[in-house]
């Protein structure tokens, strides 16, 4: 058979074949699914945490201090996402995709969010600012969060595969994580924001830590937030 006859083949069996889908209670690993038309469906809080300005970054300091802020920041996105129970399921550059499951993900996403500005102006910035004395950039970034069912399927070929997250909420998260409103810096939609418990929707004082904002992005109204939340 010839790579064109063999390509054709395995192309018309994606249109073809019947899915199975499964309901998910966890965030599967690549090899719990298989290379068919397999699914497993999950509702769950999307987060995703993306560097603002990053093409300023590369084209205009040295390609190693470009690496030290992506490193840190990716690095600090990373733990405090596990510190808060999502797991770590995309990289894709200077951006991090998170998933939380269970009945407490849409106030676990949001308190993640929350840490994830005291990482970042607290220890990231602070550390870059001690050691380089006023020279070099302000890191800005955006945290999105959406939530709803995803169908988590892998695709790819034999050796070189991976999970992709087809799903509404995958997408606004990511459109969310686009806004530059510093120092605005945690973003959810009305579906994350209508599930919060209150300690995830109010400060220490009772004020409501989110403010209501229109996202061009995806069309709707949105909550944003500048607190900040130390991570413990």
């Amino acid at each position: 058979m010839s790579f064109e006859d063999d390509l054709k083949k395995e192309v018309r069996s994606f249109f073809r074949t019947q899915w199975e889908v499964t309901d998910g209670k966890v965030i599967p690993e690549p090899d719990s699914i298989g290379l068919g038309n397999k699914a497993k469906k999950l509702d769950i809080a999307i987060l995703y945490a993306d560097m603002a300005e990053s093409t300023n970054l590369v084209d205009g300091y040295k390609p190693l201090y470009a690496a030290e802020i992506y490193k840190s920041f990716l690095h600090t996105c990373c733990k405090i996402i596990r510190r808060n129970g999502g797991e770590l399921v995309s990289f894709d550059g200077d951006r991090i995709m998170g998933a939380f499951i269970g009945d407490g993900k849409n106030s676990a996403a949001a308190k993640c969010a929350l840490n994830i500005k005291w990482g970042i102006t607290s220890i990231v910035q602070s550390e870059h600012d001690e050691y380089y004395k006023g020279k070099g950039i302000t890191i800005n970034y955006s945290a999105g969060i959406d939530s709803g069912d995803h169908h988590v399927i892998r695709t790819g070929i034999r050796g070189g595969n991976d999970l992709v997250w087809v799903g509404k909420a995958a997408n606004y998260a990511a459109k969310l994580s686009n806004h530059n409103w510093s120092p605005y810096h945690s973003i959810i939609s009305n579906r994350v924001y209508s599930k919060l418990n209150d300690g995830s929707k109010y400060d220490g004082d009772g004020k409501n830590m989110w403010i209501q904002e229109y996202s061009n992005e995806i069309n709707e109204s949105v909550y944003k937030s500048s607190y900040h939340w130390k991570a413990t």
